[in-house]
C-alpha cells in the first residue's frame, strides 16, 4: 500500500474523512428505516457525562466556529412536541454519523499500527478522533435526555 505521506500523517483530512463515511453510512440508515433504533441508546449516565467534561465541550462547540456546521440542531422559538421530537431526530442523526465516524476512525488506527507508523502521531490522531467524534456523540446524548425531560413535562403541541 502507497499512500502520500501527506494524506497519511494529515489528521484533519482522517477526521473529515470519517465525517464523510459517517454521513454517507447515516443516510442508509436513514433509507432502510432503522434510524429510530438509536433515538434512545446511552452509553453514560448524566452524572458521568458531567464528569468527563463533555458539558463543557458542548460550551466550547456552541461558542466556537465548531457551532455553525450543524444548523439543524438549533432550536428556535416557543417550546411544542412536535418540535423538540424533530430536533430530537436530528440529534440521533448526529449522533449515528459520529458514531460511525469514530469507528471508521479507529479502523483507521489499525491500519496505522499495522503499517507501523509513529505510535506518538496514532496518539494524537486517538484524542483527536474522541474528541471530535466519541465527545459530540455523548454530547447528542446528554442533550436528547434533556429533550425527553421537557417532552415529558407536557409541552403543548402545535406551533
Amino acid at each position: 500500500m502507497n499512500i502520500p505521506t501527506e494524506i497519511l500523517y494529515n489528521p484533519i483530512f482522517w477526521i473529515f474523512v470519517s465525517y464523510t463515511i459517517g454521513a454517507w453510512f447515516t443516510n442508509i440508515i436513514i433509507n432502510l428505516s432503522i434510524d429510530k433504533h438509536f433515538l434512545d441508546k446511552d452509553f453514560l449516565s448524566d452524572s458521568w457525562t458531567k464528569r468527563i467534561g463533555v458539558l463543557h465541550f458542548g460550551w466550547l462547540i456552541r461558542h466556537s466556529f465548531m457551532g455553525v456546521f450543524n444548523q439543524k440542531l438549533k432550536y428556535k422559538g416557543k417550546l411544542n412536541q412536535e418540535k423538540l421530537a424533530q430536533l430530537k431526530h436530528e440529534m440521533t442523526l448526529a449522533e449515528v454519523g459520529h458514531l460511525i465516524a469514530f469507528y471508521f476512525s479507529l479502523l483507521i488506527h489499525g491500519l496505522f499500527i499495522y503499517l507501523k507508523m509513529d505510535w506518538r502521531y496514532i496518539v494524537v490522531f486517538f484524542i483527536l478522533n474522541i474528541i471530535f467524534n466519541f465527545y459530540l456523540v455523548l454530547l447528542q446524548q446528554y442533550n436528547k435526555r434533556r429533550i425527553d425531560k421537557l417532552l415529558k413535562r407536557n409541552v403543548p403541541r402545535g406551533t
